[in-house]
Order: structure tokens, then sequence, then C-alpha cells
């Protein structure tokens, strides 16, 4: 399975997202069995799903990740992190 597509990838480090799926296991949890309709004990497994999102730095403000204005050819980098139209 190809896991990289052709394109353009906006999330770069520090804007980076982080997906964090975890199994929290409980190996003597007191916990509801329906089929026996009683408390028994014995391990539940609970699933942990936790989501990071980064920002995308705008500092021109114009609603487009910085990294696409430059790769479109549309702004240059000044050097001191201001994006300017090119001419």
């Amino acid at each position: 399975m190809k896991s990289c597509h052709e394109g353009t990838n906006v999330d770069l480090f520090p804007s980076t997202t982080v997906y964090l799926t975890a199994n929290v296991v409980e190996p003597a949890a007191k916990h509801w069995d329906p089929r026996k309709k009683k408390y028994v004990v014995g391990p539940v497994v609970s699933i942990l799903f936790y989501q990071i999102a980064g920002r995308h730095p705008d500092l021109n403000k114009n609603c487009v990740d910085d990294f696409l204005d430059i790769k479109s050819g549309r702004f240059l980098d000044n050097g001191k992190g201001i994006l300017v139209p090119k001419r």
C-alpha cells in the first residue's frame, strides 16, 4: 500500500497534526456483563483517541498557508519572516 501521494503536504513542523490512539486495559475491573446480567471482575479494554492539531503559518493574513504562497510564486520571503508579493 502506497502511503505517500504526489502533491504538496502542508503539515510541516511545527504545524504537524498528531493522532494518538491507545488501548488501555484494566485487568481486574468490576463491570456489568450484559450477557450474564450481573457484575463481574475481569479485564476491561478502553480505546483512547486524541488529536493534537498544529497551526499553519499565515503571516501575511491572506488565509493561505505561507508555504503555498511561496510555492505558487505569488509571494517571496524577504528573509525576515515576512512575505512580500512577487513583482
